[in-house]
Protein backbone atom coordinates (compact mmCIF):
# COMPACT_ATOMS: atom_id res chain seq x y z
CA UNK A 1 0.00 0.00 0.00
CA UNK A 2 1.35 3.41 -0.95
CA UNK A 3 2.00 5.89 1.83
CA UNK A 4 -0.73 8.35 2.72
CA UNK A 5 0.80 11.82 2.89
CA UNK A 6 -0.83 14.31 5.22
CA UNK A 7 -0.23 18.06 5.33
CA UNK A 8 2.05 17.80 8.34
CA UNK A 9 3.99 14.95 6.68
CA UNK A 10 4.62 17.18 3.69
CA UNK A 11 5.69 20.12 5.87
CA UNK A 12 8.24 17.97 7.71
CA UNK A 13 9.54 16.28 4.60
CA UNK A 14 9.68 19.48 2.55
CA UNK A 15 11.49 21.41 5.28
CA UNK A 16 14.21 18.76 5.44
CA UNK A 17 14.46 18.53 1.66
CA UNK A 18 14.86 22.28 1.16
CA UNK A 19 17.38 22.48 4.00
CA UNK A 20 19.54 19.95 2.15
CA UNK A 21 19.18 21.97 -1.06
CA UNK A 22 20.32 25.18 0.66
CA UNK A 23 17.01 26.95 0.03
CA UNK A 24 16.29 29.96 2.25
CA UNK A 25 13.40 29.66 4.72
CA UNK A 26 12.78 25.96 3.99
CA UNK A 27 9.72 25.53 6.21
CA UNK A 28 8.03 28.67 4.93
CA UNK A 29 8.81 27.58 1.37
CA UNK A 30 7.07 24.21 1.64
CA UNK A 31 4.14 25.77 3.47
CA UNK A 32 3.61 28.36 0.72
CA UNK A 33 3.83 25.70 -1.96
CA UNK A 34 1.24 23.67 -0.08
CA UNK A 35 -0.98 26.73 0.12
CA UNK A 36 -0.80 27.13 -3.64
CA UNK A 37 -1.58 23.46 -4.36
CA UNK A 38 -4.38 23.18 -1.80
CA UNK A 39 -5.70 26.74 -2.19
CA UNK A 40 -5.61 27.23 1.58
CA UNK A 41 -3.97 29.63 4.04
CA UNK A 42 -0.96 28.78 6.19
CA UNK A 43 -3.22 28.74 9.26
CA UNK A 44 -5.38 26.11 7.59
CA UNK A 45 -2.38 23.84 7.22
CA UNK A 46 -2.12 23.56 11.00
CA UNK A 47 -5.84 23.39 11.64
CA UNK A 48 -6.05 20.46 9.19
CA UNK A 49 -2.59 18.94 9.57
CA UNK A 50 -3.91 15.35 9.45
CA UNK A 51 -5.72 15.88 6.14
CA UNK A 52 -4.37 13.65 3.35
CA UNK A 53 -3.36 14.93 -0.06
CA UNK A 54 -4.89 13.52 -3.22
CA UNK A 55 -2.58 12.01 -5.81
CA UNK A 56 -3.18 14.89 -8.21
CA UNK A 57 -2.18 17.32 -5.46
CA UNK A 58 0.95 15.33 -4.68
CA UNK A 59 1.90 15.33 -8.37
CA UNK A 60 1.46 19.09 -8.64
CA UNK A 61 3.41 19.68 -5.43
CA UNK A 62 6.22 17.40 -6.59
CA UNK A 63 6.66 19.55 -9.70
CA UNK A 64 6.83 22.74 -7.61
CA UNK A 65 9.30 21.19 -5.15
CA UNK A 66 11.58 20.09 -7.98
CA UNK A 67 11.50 23.58 -9.48
CA UNK A 68 12.29 25.25 -6.16
CA UNK A 69 15.03 22.70 -5.48
CA UNK A 70 16.65 23.86 -8.72
CA UNK A 71 16.56 27.36 -7.18
CA UNK A 72 13.75 28.78 -9.29
CA UNK A 73 12.39 31.71 -7.24
CA UNK A 74 9.40 30.84 -5.11
CA UNK A 75 7.55 33.91 -6.38
CA UNK A 76 7.66 32.67 -9.97
CA UNK A 77 6.35 29.27 -8.89
CA UNK A 78 3.54 30.72 -6.77
CA UNK A 79 2.87 33.28 -9.49
CA UNK A 80 2.24 36.43 -7.49
CA UNK A 81 3.39 38.59 -4.59
CA UNK A 82 1.80 41.11 -2.26
CA UNK A 83 3.03 44.66 -2.75
CA UNK A 84 1.58 47.20 -0.33
CA UNK A 85 -1.71 45.34 -0.33
CA UNK A 86 -1.83 44.91 -4.11
CA UNK A 87 -1.74 41.52 -5.78
CA UNK A 88 1.07 41.58 -8.33
CA UNK A 89 1.53 38.67 -10.71
CA UNK A 90 5.12 37.93 -11.66
CA UNK A 91 6.88 35.80 -14.24
CA UNK A 92 10.43 35.61 -15.64
CA UNK A 93 9.80 38.62 -17.90
CA UNK A 94 9.89 40.95 -14.88
CA UNK A 95 11.92 41.49 -11.74
CA UNK A 96 10.42 40.16 -8.51
CA UNK A 97 9.44 43.14 -6.31
CA UNK A 98 11.67 43.49 -3.24
CA UNK A 99 10.89 44.86 0.23
CA UNK A 100 13.19 47.81 -0.55
CA UNK A 101 10.96 48.79 -3.45
CA UNK A 102 7.91 48.61 -1.19
CA UNK A 103 9.73 50.99 1.15
CA UNK A 104 10.44 53.30 -1.80
CA UNK A 105 6.72 53.47 -2.57
CA UNK A 106 5.91 54.00 1.11
CA UNK A 107 8.41 56.87 1.32
CA UNK A 108 6.85 58.52 -1.73
CA UNK A 109 3.33 58.23 -0.36
CA UNK A 110 4.47 59.56 3.01
CA UNK A 111 6.10 62.56 1.34
CA UNK A 112 2.93 63.61 -0.50
CA UNK A 113 0.24 62.44 1.92
CA UNK A 114 -0.91 65.99 2.65
CA UNK A 115 -1.15 66.99 -1.00
CA UNK A 116 -4.50 66.89 -2.74
CA UNK A 117 -5.69 67.33 -6.28
CA UNK A 118 -4.11 66.24 -9.55
CA UNK A 119 -0.53 65.06 -9.81
CA UNK A 120 1.14 63.68 -12.91
CA UNK A 121 3.44 60.75 -12.16
CA UNK A 122 6.03 59.06 -14.38
CA UNK A 123 7.21 55.55 -13.49
CA UNK A 124 10.29 54.67 -15.56
CA UNK A 125 10.95 50.96 -16.11
CA UNK A 126 7.69 49.81 -14.58
CA UNK A 127 8.32 46.06 -14.92
CA UNK A 128 5.46 44.27 -13.15
CA UNK A 129 3.83 47.65 -12.55
CA UNK A 130 4.08 47.28 -8.77
CA UNK A 131 5.16 50.85 -7.97
CA UNK A 132 2.71 52.50 -10.36
CA UNK A 133 -0.17 50.34 -9.12
CA UNK A 134 0.58 50.95 -5.44
CA UNK A 135 0.75 54.70 -6.06
CA UNK A 136 -2.40 54.67 -8.19
CA UNK A 137 -4.31 52.82 -5.50
CA UNK A 138 -3.41 55.39 -2.84
CA UNK A 139 -3.60 58.41 -5.17
CA UNK A 140 -6.86 58.04 -7.11
CA UNK A 141 -6.59 61.62 -8.38
CA UNK A 142 -3.16 61.00 -9.88
CA UNK A 143 -2.55 60.47 -13.58
CA UNK A 144 0.24 57.93 -13.89
CA UNK A 145 2.34 57.13 -16.94
CA UNK A 146 4.27 53.88 -16.66
CA UNK A 147 6.94 53.14 -19.25
CA UNK A 148 9.03 50.12 -20.11
CA UNK A 149 11.21 49.00 -22.99
CA UNK A 150 9.80 45.48 -23.11
CA UNK A 151 6.43 44.39 -24.48
CA UNK A 152 6.08 41.40 -22.14
CA UNK A 153 6.61 43.58 -19.09
CA UNK A 154 4.04 46.11 -20.28
CA UNK A 155 1.54 43.34 -20.97
CA UNK A 156 1.94 41.92 -17.47
CA UNK A 157 1.85 45.37 -15.85
CA UNK A 158 -1.42 46.14 -17.63
CA UNK A 159 -2.86 42.85 -16.44
CA UNK A 160 -1.81 43.62 -12.87
CA UNK A 161 -3.49 46.99 -13.16
CA UNK A 162 -6.72 45.26 -14.15
CA UNK A 163 -6.41 42.71 -11.34
CA UNK A 164 -6.26 45.57 -8.84
CA UNK A 165 -9.07 47.57 -10.49
CA UNK A 166 -6.75 50.46 -11.32
CA UNK A 167 -7.85 52.79 -14.09
CA UNK A 168 -5.53 55.80 -13.78
CA UNK A 169 -2.35 54.36 -15.33
CA UNK A 170 -1.28 54.69 -18.97
CA UNK A 171 1.29 52.11 -20.07
CA UNK A 172 3.70 53.26 -22.80
CA UNK A 173 6.61 51.54 -24.52
CA UNK A 174 9.74 53.65 -24.16
CA UNK A 175 13.50 53.08 -24.04
CA UNK A 176 14.58 55.84 -21.66
CA UNK A 177 18.28 55.46 -22.51
CA UNK A 178 17.63 56.25 -26.19
CA UNK A 179 14.46 58.31 -26.28
CA UNK A 180 13.06 60.89 -23.92
CA UNK A 181 9.42 60.44 -23.03
CA UNK A 182 7.55 63.66 -23.77
CA UNK A 183 5.62 65.31 -20.96
CA UNK A 184 6.09 66.99 -17.61
CA UNK A 185 5.50 65.40 -14.25
CA UNK A 186 5.19 66.48 -10.67
CA UNK A 187 6.69 63.16 -9.60
CA UNK A 188 9.13 60.83 -11.32
CA UNK A 189 9.97 57.46 -9.81
CA UNK A 190 12.25 54.68 -10.98
CA UNK A 191 13.88 51.49 -9.78
CA UNK A 192 16.30 51.03 -12.70
CA UNK A 193 18.92 48.32 -13.29
CA UNK A 194 21.71 49.30 -10.91
CA UNK A 195 23.79 46.15 -10.35
CA UNK A 196 27.23 46.45 -11.92
CA UNK A 197 28.38 43.81 -14.39
CA UNK A 198 31.01 42.63 -11.88
CA UNK A 199 28.57 42.38 -8.96
CA UNK A 200 25.97 40.57 -11.07
CA UNK A 201 28.23 37.51 -11.30
CA UNK A 202 28.12 37.12 -7.49
CA UNK A 203 24.35 37.20 -7.07
CA UNK A 204 22.27 34.25 -5.81
CA UNK A 205 21.46 31.36 -8.18
CA UNK A 206 17.78 32.31 -8.00
CA UNK A 207 18.61 35.71 -9.46
CA UNK A 208 21.25 34.82 -12.04
CA UNK A 209 19.42 31.77 -13.32
CA UNK A 210 15.87 33.05 -13.50
CA UNK A 211 15.29 36.78 -13.17
CA UNK A 212 15.71 38.99 -16.26
CA UNK A 213 19.29 40.20 -16.50
CA UNK A 214 18.23 43.41 -18.25
CA UNK A 215 16.16 44.42 -15.23
CA UNK A 216 19.09 44.02 -12.86
CA UNK A 217 22.24 45.27 -14.56
CA UNK A 218 23.22 47.79 -17.22
CA UNK A 219 26.13 45.45 -18.09
CA UNK A 220 28.47 48.24 -17.08
CA UNK A 221 29.16 50.08 -13.82
CA UNK A 222 25.52 50.15 -12.70
CA UNK A 223 25.17 53.92 -13.10
CA UNK A 224 24.05 54.31 -16.73
CA UNK A 225 20.42 55.06 -15.94
CA UNK A 226 21.23 57.61 -13.23
CA UNK A 227 23.56 59.46 -15.57
CA UNK A 228 20.78 59.61 -18.15
CA UNK A 229 18.22 60.71 -15.55
CA UNK A 230 20.47 63.55 -14.38
CA UNK A 231 20.57 64.82 -17.97
CA UNK A 232 16.86 64.64 -18.85
CA UNK A 233 14.91 65.17 -15.62
CA UNK A 234 15.13 68.95 -15.93
CA UNK A 235 12.83 68.84 -18.97
CA UNK A 236 10.59 66.09 -17.58
CA UNK A 237 9.86 67.64 -14.18
CA UNK A 238 7.14 70.26 -13.86
CA UNK A 239 7.60 73.28 -11.59
CA UNK A 240 8.33 72.08 -8.04
CA UNK A 241 8.48 68.49 -9.31
CA UNK A 242 10.45 65.84 -7.45
CA UNK A 243 12.01 62.50 -8.27
CA UNK A 244 12.53 59.36 -6.21
CA UNK A 245 15.00 56.64 -7.17
CA UNK A 246 16.02 53.29 -5.74
CA UNK A 247 19.80 52.81 -5.87
CA UNK A 248 22.38 50.16 -5.11
CA UNK A 249 24.45 49.93 -1.97
CA UNK A 250 27.41 52.32 -2.03
CA UNK A 251 26.24 54.27 -5.08
CA UNK A 252 24.69 57.33 -3.49
CA UNK A 253 27.71 59.66 -3.54
CA UNK A 254 28.36 59.16 -7.27
CA UNK A 255 24.69 59.52 -8.14
CA UNK A 256 24.24 62.64 -6.01
CA UNK A 257 27.28 64.15 -7.71
CA UNK A 258 25.76 63.50 -11.14
CA UNK A 259 22.57 65.30 -10.21
CA UNK A 260 24.39 68.17 -8.50
CA UNK A 261 26.38 68.75 -11.70
CA UNK A 262 23.09 69.13 -13.56
CA UNK A 263 21.45 71.61 -11.20
CA UNK A 264 19.61 69.37 -8.74
CA UNK A 265 19.65 69.09 -4.98
CA UNK A 266 19.19 65.63 -3.51
CA UNK A 267 18.86 63.85 -0.23
CA UNK A 268 19.47 60.20 0.49
CA UNK A 269 17.42 57.85 2.64
CA UNK A 270 18.20 54.48 4.17
CA UNK A 271 16.38 51.17 4.15
CA UNK A 272 15.47 49.14 7.23
CA UNK A 273 19.07 47.88 7.45
CA UNK A 274 20.34 51.48 7.57
CA UNK A 275 21.81 51.17 4.07
CA UNK A 276 21.40 54.17 1.76
CA UNK A 277 19.00 52.85 -0.90
CA UNK A 278 16.94 55.83 -2.05
CA UNK A 279 17.53 59.30 -3.43
CA UNK A 280 14.95 62.09 -3.57
CA UNK A 281 15.70 65.21 -5.54
CA UNK A 282 14.45 68.44 -7.11
CA UNK A 283 15.84 71.39 -9.04
CA UNK A 284 18.10 73.74 -7.15
CA UNK A 285 16.36 76.85 -5.84
CA UNK A 286 12.85 75.38 -5.65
Amino acid sequence: MSKIWTLIDIVRWGTEYFQKKGVDSPRLTIELLLCKVMNISRIEIYSNFDSPLKQVELDELRDYVIRRGKREPLQYIVGDVDFLGCRIEVNPSVLIPRPETELLAENILQSIKHKHGQINVLDIGTGSGCIAIALAKSLPNATITATDKYDEALKLAARNSELNNITNINFIKNDILREKHIGQYGLIVSNPPYVSEIDFAGLQPEIIGYEPRFALTDDSHGLSFYKRFSQIFDSLLSENGKFWLEIGMGQHEKIESMFASNGFVTKSLTDLSNIVRFICGERSGQ
